[in-house]
């Protein structure tokens, strides 16, 4: 089968259109009636003071938030920063314990408690936007 251009890939109404020019009267939402006027009917002018009023909130959120994300998308961010989170423990707790006599020897300041808080704030934060990011 040859691959089509977008200027080749019509759909069935286009392809009737470019056939029969007049086929497009025939719509069902232009085709004329008893009751309705034999040319297309156009929607409603609508005045200044009414387009300058906010759309009302609530019915703008819960549209933008039906539309915003999709539940693949959600699962596949929340296992990314969960696996990540869990990852940057086991790698970093891994490393601590594996240096850990060298690090006592050094005399530093940040002894192993601060480096552990480190590891575990760091990868507590990451399992928790995967929670935050599956749940909202």
């Amino acid at each position: 089968m040859p691959r089509l251009t977008p200027d080749q890939a019509l759909c069935d109404s286009d392809l009737q259109q470019r056939r029969n020019p007049q086929s497009s009267l025939q719509s069902p939402l232009l085709a004329p009636s008893a009751s309705q006027p034999t040319h297309p009917v156009m929607a409603p002018s609508l005045s200044l003071p009414a387009l300058q009023q906010p759309a009302p909130l609530p019915s703008t959120l819960s549209t933008q938030r039906k539309d915003y994300d999709c539940t693949s998308c959600r699962l596949m961010g929340s296992a990314a920063f969960t696996s990540l989170g869990v990852y940057s423990h086991w790698s970093g707790m891994a490393q601590l314990r594996a240096r850990e006599a060298e690090i006592l020897r050094s005399g530093s300041r940040f002894g192993m408690g601060i480096r552990r808080m480190g590891i575990w704030g760091l990868s507590g934060s990451l399992v928790g936007m995967g929670v935050y990011r599956f749940w909202v």
